[in-house]
C-alpha cells in the first residue's frame, strides 16, 4: 500500500499510529476478503473448495506482465483508503487468536536474491545476512546469472563486466556460513538463458532464433556447456547440498529442425523432450556430485499427464519447486496437481514472492498483495501437509522479469514485505500473525515520521534509506503525473501543447500559470537524485545506481527540462501573427 497521504489528515495523528493503521488495513483486507469486488475466500475456505485449474497466463483484463489486474489493484487501494478513514488511530488494538500448534511446518525458509539486476556489493551482505537470520531465514537462493565469474572456452564475454570475482563469492559464502545460512545456487539450464544466448558466439544454440531465452536441448554443444557451468558453480560452493537447475517457462520446445527430428525418432511429444533434457541435466548432477540434490521449477510439469511424469522417472533425480505468486493459489494449482506431485515426488518445495511480481517496472512493493500470497501458501501447506512432504519455501524477490527488462523494486524497498512474510510463515499457527500492530515496527526497526520532505519511512534495517527516498519519489511522481495539478494540467494542455510550442504562439499569462511549480519540481527531483546516489553508494555499484536513476527519475527530469525551455521561449515573445499559423513558415 503506497497511496498518497494528504497533510490535512496526517497532522491529526502521530506518525506511529498512522503506520500501525496501515498494517491493520492490510490485515483487515485479507481477513474480511475485501480486496476485490467479490468476497475473497478466507484462509479456511481455501482448504475446502479447489477451483478448476487455471494456467498461469493473465486473463483478458490483465497486462501480460502483471499478476494483479489494474482494476483489482485500483479497487484494493480505494478500499484501503476507506478503511483507513474509519480507523481510530489513537488506539492500538491487540490482535489475538486461539493458540494453535507452534511447530514449524517448513524446514527451509529461503530468500531469493536475483542478481541479474542490481547486484549488491559484497559488503552489504555483512549487514543483510545477520538481519535475515534474526528474522527466521535459514537459506539463500542465489541466482547468479551473469554475475558468476564463468571462464573457459564456452564462456567468453558471458560474465558481466561487474561480475563477482571468485574471492567475492568466497566471502559471500563465508558470511553465510557465519550466520548459519545455507546458500543454494540457481543455474538456468533450459529457459531464461538470455545472458548466454544473447551473444553472437552462442546464437546457434537457441531453440528459436528470435528468442534468446530458450536453449536447444538437442544441440551438440548443449550438454558440454551445461556440464561446464555446473562444474564451475559446484566447485566454487563446497559442501553444497542443493543446486537449483531452473527450467521454468520453457515455452519454445521442439521447434527447431534438430528437435523436430528427435521427436520423430523417439515418437515423443514435446513434454517428453522437455523431461528428457531436465532429467539428463539432473542425472549429471546426481552422478557427478552424489551429495547434491537438484531442484527444479515445476511449472512445465503442470502441463503433463500423470503417466508422462511417472514414466519419465524424473522423480528419482530432482525435487520440484512449486511456484505461484497469486493471492489464491488453488485457482492456479488445483488439488489434482498436488495429488500428481505427491505420488511422484518424496519432497516438494514451494515458492512465493515478497517482491517483483506485480509489474516489471514497479517502484514500490505492494505488501498487501504479497501477504495474501503467503497466506494462501500456508493454507495450501495446512491442507496438503498429510499428503505432501513440504521441504521448504523459497521467497522469491525478482529484480528483473528477464535479462532484458528494466529493474523493478530494489531489494531494500522489498525488505519490509520480506520480513512481514517471514514472520507470518513462522507464526501463522499460533497467532493471528502478530500480537499487536506495533510488532511489525519492531521487526522492521522503524519509526515512521512525516515529514521529512513529504513523507517516508524512517527505519534502521539494511538499506532503509533507499526505501525512504523511493517513497518520497513516488509521491513526487504522482504529483507530477496528476492530470489536474501536475505538469500536464489542463492549462498546460490548453496553452503549452506541442502545437503552441511548435509555433511559439501562446498566452504568456496562461503559460506562467501552467508552469508555476516547475522550479519546485526540478529542485525536489534534483535533491532526491542526489540523496539516492549517496544512500545507494554503500549497497550498489555506480552502474546500478545510474540505471535506476535513468529508468525512474530521468524521464521526469527530461520532461521538466523540455517544459522549462518551451516556457522560456514562449514568454520571450511579445507579438504574434495572424492565423492561420502555417501560412508563416518563418515562425
Amino acid at each position: 500500500m503506497y497511496f498518497k497521504m494528504k497533510p490535512f489528515w496526517l497532522s491529526k495523528f502521530s506518525s506511529r499510529y498512522i503506520f500501525i493503521a496501515l498494517i491493520l488495513v492490510a490485515v483487515m483486507l485479507i481477513i474480511y476478503g475485501v480486496s476485490d469486488g467479490n468476497e475473497r475466500p478466507k484462509l479456511e475456505s481455501l482448504k475446502t473448495k479447489p477451483s478448476k485449474m487455471i494456467k498461469s497466463h493473465p486473463s483478458s483484463d490483465e497486462n501480460e506482465y502483471m499478476t494483479q489486474s489494474q482494476s483489482h489493484l485500483l479497487m484494493q487501494r480505494q478500499k484501503e483508503q476507506l478503511l483507513l478513514a474509519g480507523i481510530n488511530m489513537k488506539k492500538e488494538p491487540s490482535l489475538t487468536h486461539v493458540s494453535r500448534d507452534t511447530e514449524h511446518t517448513l524446514e527451509y525458509r529461503v530468500v531469493h536474491l536475483d542478481l541479474k539486476g542490481a547486484p549488491p556489493k559484497v559488503s552489504y551482505f555483512e549487514e543483510l545476512f545477520p538481519f535475515l537470520k534474526a528474522h527466521g531465514a535459514n537459506g539463500i537462493l542465489m541466482e547468479y546469472e551473469d554475475m558468476f565469474p564463468y571462464s573457459g572456452p564456452y564462456f567468453e564475454n558471458v560474465p558481466a563486466y561487474n561480475a563477482y570475482s571468485a574471492s567475492d563469492i568466497k566471502e559471500i559464502l563465508r558470511l553465510a556460513e557465519v550466520n548459519k545460512i545455507e546458500v543454494i545456487p540457481l543455474i538456468q539450464t533450459f529457459g531464461h538463458l538470455e545472458f548466454f544466448l544473447k551473444l553472437k558466439q552462442n546464437m546457434d544454440m537457441r531453440e528459436v532464433f528470435s528468442n534468446a531465452g530458450s536453449l536447444c536441448p538437442t544441440h551438440n554443444k548443449t550438454m558440454k556447456v551445461l556440464h561446464a557451468m555446473i562444474d564451475q558453480v559446484v566447485h566454487m560452493h563446497p559442501n553444497l547440498k542443493y543446486l537449483h537447475i531452473g527450467s521454468d517457462e520453457v515455452y519454445e520446445v521442439g521447434r527447431c529442425g534438430r528437435c523436430i527430428e528427435k521427436l520423430k525418432q523417439e515418437n515423443w511429444k514435446k513434454g517428453q523432450l522437455f523431461l528428457h533434457h531436465v532429467k539428463s541435466v539432473a542425472r549429471y548432477v546426481r552422478t557427478t556430485y552424489p551429495h547434491v540434490m537438484p531442484l527444479v521449477w515445476e511449472d512445465m510439469f503442470r502441463t503433463l499427464t500423470f503417466a508422462e511424469l511417472f514414466e519419465s522417472g524424473i522423480s528419482q533425480w530432482v525435487e520440484p519447486v512449486v511456484w505461484n505468486y497469486h493471492p489464491n493459489i488453488l485457482m492456479h494449482i488445483t488439488s489434482d496437481v498436488w495429488s500428481m506431485y505427491s505420488h511422484n515426488f518424496k519432497n516438494i518445495w514451494i515458492a512465493s514472492a515478497f517482491k517483483g511480481a506485480t509489474g516489471p517496472d514497479e517502484l514500490l512493493t505492494n505488501f498487501t498483495y504479497h501477504l495474501e500470497n503467503h497466506m494462501s501458501w500456508m493454507a495450501i501447506v495446512e491442507q496438503f501437509k498429510h499428503q505432501v512432504n513440504f521441504r521448504g519455501i523459497m521467497m522469491t524477490g525478482w529484480q528483473r522479469y528477464d535479462h532484458f527488462s528494466v529493474l523493478c523494486e530494489l531489494l531494500p524497498i522489498g525488505i519490509p514485505s520480506l520480513i512481514l512474510n517471514l514472520y507470518y510463515i513462522q507464526n501463522y499457527k499460533h497467532t493471528y500473525f502478530m500480537d499487536t500492530p506495533s510488532k511489525l515496527l519492531d521487526l522492521l526497526q522503524c519509526d515512521i515520521t512525516f515529514p521529512p520532505h513529504g513523507g517516508g519511512s524512517q527505519c534502521a534495517f539494511p538499506g532503509a534509506r533507499i526505501l525512504n527516498i523511493a517513497q518520497r519519489f513516488y509521491l513526487l511522481k504522482n504529483e507530477l503525473d496528476n492530470p489536474l495539478t501536475g505538469i500536464n494540467n489542463p492549462v498546460a494542455r490548453g496553452w503549452l501543447s506541442d502545437e503552441n510550442i511548435k509555433w511559439n504562439f501562446s498566452n504568456p499569462h496562461q503559460v506562467e500559470a501552467a508552469t508555476g511549480d516547475i522550479d519546485r519540481f526540478k529542485m525536489e527531483l534534483t535533491n532526491l537524485k542526489t540523496e539516492f546516489r549517496h544512500a545507494s553508494a554503500d549497497i550498489y555499484d555506480k552502474y546500478t545506481i545510474e540505471e535506476w536513476i535513468e529508468t525512474n527519475m530521468q524521464p521526469y527530469e527530461k520532461r521538466l527540462d523540455n517544459l522549462w525551455v518551451a516556457r522560456e521561449k514562449l514568454l520571450m515573445r511579445a507579438d504574434w501573427p495572424r492565423r492561420p499559423l502555417n501560412m508563416h513558415p518563418d515562425l
